[in-house]
This record gives C-alpha cells, structure tokens and sequence, in this order.
C-alpha cells in the first residue's frame, strides 16, 4: 500500500534534509521497484540519516518507517518504497 505525503509533511522533510545537506527526491525507483517512484533523500554520509530522522516529527516519521539504502558512488540515498508524493500539478 502507498502512502502519500501531504505538501506540509513534504516541507517537513525538505527542512530537516537541508538541516544535514540533504537533498529530497520524489522520483526516485530503486532495486527492484520496477519503474516506480519514490520519495529518498541523498545524503553524504550514512550517520546524517539518523540526524534527519531526529530533526522529524514522530508522526511523520513513524509513517515513512525503515528506509532502504542505494549506493550512489560518493553519496548514497535512503528511500521509502511504499511513501510517494502527489505534485501540486499533477493531474488527477
């Protein structure tokens, strides 16, 4: 089941990623998903994930749960198969 972020819980993630030098992506598709697409945050190192995950409200962080892990060659991301995010243009 995917769970979709609201633009209040993207902001959060946003904030607490430019808190560690975080960068937030929505579109990301990791192994095995097949073509689709994610909320992940690139990070520098693997020890800034846990200071994301701290800088979160519990709630929110509660609803992304344990993240997977890629390998980015200096950097590496952190993605939330089941959590998406519905762009304010997007149609429906």
């Amino acid at each position: 089941m995917t769970k979709t972020l609201t633009e209040d819980q993207m902001d959060d993630l946003y904030n607490a990623a430019h808190t560690v030098d975080g960068e937030i992506v929505t579109d990301y598709s990791g192994r095995g998903m097949f073509g689709a697409e994610c909320v992940g945050i690139i990070l520098n190192d693997d020890c800034a994930l846990f200071t994301f995950a701290r800088l979160l409200d519990d709630d929110l962080a509660e609803l992304l749960g344990n993240p997977r892990w890629d390998n980015m060659g200096l950097r590496e991301i952190a993605y939330w198969p089941n959590v998406a995010h519905q762009s304010a243009d997007a149609t429906v």
